[in-house]
């Protein structure tokens, strides 16, 4: 006869965690300090940490991964800009276009 799972045990209890404090950030691979993320939130690139207590702050996992891949698609739309305006020519200070070489 199987064994029934009790209700208040879940079979996820160990997977990965729903919120991320500073270390967790770290340890995802963020490095930024916390007045960078402070001028991240504020400028609406980083998601808004949550308030867990007086001196306590932490970010949701999931809102987290979706800033880190956000800002490597962002990373690739740029790169492929430059390539384009390389293709196309550049336009320099003065305002005139000039043609650029393309190594093959």
């Amino acid at each position: 006869m199987p064994e029934r799972e009790h209700k208040h045990m879940s079979s996820d209890v160990f997977q990965e965690p729903l919120i991320v404090g500073p270390d967790g950030l770290r340890r995802l691979g963020v490095p930024f300090s916390n007045q960078h993320l402070l001028r991240l939130e504020a400028q609406g690139k980083w998601p808004r940490r949550l308030s867990l207590g007086a001196r306590r702050v932490c970010w949701q996992l999931e809102e987290i991964k979706g800033a880190i891949a956000r800002r490597a698609a962002e990373r690739e739309t740029a790169a492929a800009e430059r390539s384009r305006a390389a293709r196309q020519g550049v336009t320099t200070r003065e305002g005139k276009r000039k043609r650029v070489a393309i190594p093959a």
